[in-house]
């Protein structure tokens, strides 16, 4: 079974960090990342960027379980993050509602 499928429905929770509590999207994607891969992202997204691939504009294509960094153009500032499932579709915390 896909980790990401059994989130969905997980209530929106400030730092959460498990299903049960809920996350945001920052607390979702470092647990979807530790409970896939076992590494701990630091909380601060900005400082995963060192060891990303920056794109500026959408690619082609999206790999399953590509992490997706919303940023301000311009600023440099993260305003919103996911996972990709496919093509057109990720799993993110939205903060009105739930893990969706």
């Amino acid at each position: 079974m896909d980790f990401l499928q059994e989130i969905v429905g997980a209530p929106y929770a400030d730092k959460g960090d498990e299903p049960s509590v809920g996350f945001d999207c920052v607390s979702l994607v470092r647990w979807a990342i530790k409970t896939g891969t076992g590494i701990e992202l630091p909380e601060n997204p900005m400082s995963w960027r060192h060891s990303m691939e920056i794109i500026h504009e959408l690619p082609a294509a999206f790999a399953r379980y590509d992490i997706l960094l919303f940023c301000r153009r311009g600023l440099g500032v993260v305003t919103h993050m996911g996972i990709a499932n496919d093509q057109r579709d990720f799993t993110h915390a939205d903060h009105r509602f739930r893990a969706i």
